[in-house]
């Protein structure tokens, strides 16, 4: 039986709304007699369907089975440096010794912009690198505050990364951009005649040619995490995102190059589940 009294205090105004929902969903459950996700608290059942039309789960901490959170900004790269991604972080109860599964999904969008400008049969090359890597940061919560060190759920870093590393984590996009050309250049003929008149392709003029290439993609991404062996108690799950990007430019002498990248981090879900693993995984 679902206490829509607490659901209702829990959700403030929007909790009229989102009874209905539970009602209807209690209906199709009583209906058919079965249903894909066994919620074990009105409070899970609230964090699931404020996900799901935008609103934010309760601040405190969720002694649950399940429960969500999703992002509701985006955030554009700005130096490849570490941020928790807004609205993707939420405060859970552990009731006793168990593992959490977390499913992350995000959208990113990378853009890529290269330029190539050469003449006289000179190399030009420039490179453009984008991507975006995501963790998920655990924390012990004593009274509602932060208590010892954060630590992440498994895996931490791409397969031959150190998981010690400040900047490892799980790559969920990654462009590597490279245009190269070797160009003669725009030849202007007014200018190919000598002295006295003649065609003399020597002193012909040349100006640069120029390459440029544009990609820009979204595209949706999600991956499992795990922590086992929780102690009971309070913790705090956060999302963190890296958007990476680099550049770079290896023009022989006279050629002249450009490149740009950008990441950028979109909508965004996580679903937190209780699981009990039959073998800890290595």
């Amino acid at each position: 039986m679902v206490d829509l009294w607490y659901f209702n205090s829990m959700l403030g105004c929007e909790g009229w709304f989102l009874k209905s929902l539970v009602l209807g969903v209690l209906k199709l459950v009583q209906k058919y007699g079965r249903c894909q996700m066994k919620i074990s608290t009105p409070l899970a059942i609230a964090a699931a369907f404020a996900a799901g039309v935008g609103l934010s789960a309760p601040a405190l901490a969720q002694n649950a089975k399940v429960a969500a959170a999703t992002s509701t900004l985006t955030a554009l790269s700005s130096g490849n440096s570490w941020f928790d991604v807004n609205g993707m972080s939420m405060d859970v109860r552990v009731s006793q010794q168990t593992s959490l599964s977390f499913d992350v999904a995000l959208q990113c969008s990378l853009a890529t912009d290269t330029t190539v400008k050469t003449k006289g049969g000179k190399r030009a090359s420039a490179t453009a690198e984008a991507g975006v890597k995501v963790r998920v940061r655990i924390e012990h919560l004593d009274d509602g505050e932060v208590d010892g060190a954060a630590w992440y759920a498994q895996p931490s870093a791409d397969i031959g990364a150190d998981p010690e590393d400040p900047d490892s984590g799980v790559t969920y996009c990654q462009r590597s951009q490279t245009l190269e050309a070797v160009l003669q250049g725009q030849i202007d003929l007014t200018t190919c005649v000598d002295s006295e008149g003649n065609f003399d392709p020597t002193a012909c003029t040349l100006t640069d040619e120029e390459i440029r290439l544009i990609l820009s993609t979204l595209s949706a991404h999600a991956f499992n995490f795990f922590d086992y062996n929780l102690t009971s108690g309070d913790y705090r799950l956060t999302v963190e995102a890296n958007p990476t990007t680099s550049t770079a430019i290896n023009d022989e002498e006279g050629a002249d190059s450009s490149a740009a990248a950008e990441a950028l981090v979109g909508l965004g879900t996580m679903v937190v589940d209780e699981v009990r693993f039959g073998a800890i995984p290595n």
